[in-house]
């Protein structure tokens, strides 16, 4: 697909698919290993809301750059 300017790797298996095998919480945590044009995200279901409440710092470090890389890739 030409012209991608952002991919958000959603979930275990896509982040397995392109970064191979990990842990999604230590993928999410390095984000800003991968650049501004590929963000890794915990899947969005019911069990993600226990997950922010034990990383507090994804609400607070990547929920701030993701806005951030969605409106320079939308620009």
């Amino acid at each position: 697909m030409p012209g991608v300017r952002l991919t958000l790797l959603v979930g275990l298996y896509a982040q397995r698919h392109l970064l191979g095998k990990g842990a999604v919480t230590d993928r999410v945590r390095r984000f800003q290993e991968l650049g501004p044009e590929m963000v890794p995200l915990p899947h969005p279901s019911w069990r993600t809301t226990g997950w922010e409440h034990r990383n507090p710092w994804f609400g607070t470090t990547l929920l701030p750059a993701l806005r951030q890389a969605i409106e320079t890739a939308l620009a």
